[in-house]
């Protein structure tokens, strides 16, 4: 029982003292981009796949100050999905 103790507090003080240094910069882990397919309501298929709409038409627009964002257009094996990379960046 007293091995288990010490044990925990051995791990407890390894614990704070990992999060006592300030080297956040190194760990740091950005926001994941935000994918997101066009597809029909009724059958499911994806609007660009079937012709409906073209990749080179696409506009990103922010509504609060009408700027263009950025964004990729994943076409790669017919998956044909947008990427919007601010989202998660800026609220």
């Amino acid at each position: 029982m007293k091995g288990i103790i010490q044990l925990s507090l051995f791990a407890a003080i390894l614990l704070f003292q990992a999060c006592s240094l300030n080297e956040c910069g190194e760990c740091f882990t950005p926001p994941s981009p935000f994918f997101f397919e066009i597809v029909d309501k009724h059958s499911g298929e994806n609007l660009f796949t079937n012709g409906t709409f073209l990749a080179e038409e696409i506009v990103v627009l922010n509504n609060e100050n009408n700027s263009t964002e950025e964004f990729s257009f994943i076409s790669e094996n017919s998956l044909n999905i947008i990427q919007i990379h601010s989202i998660g960046w800026q609220t």
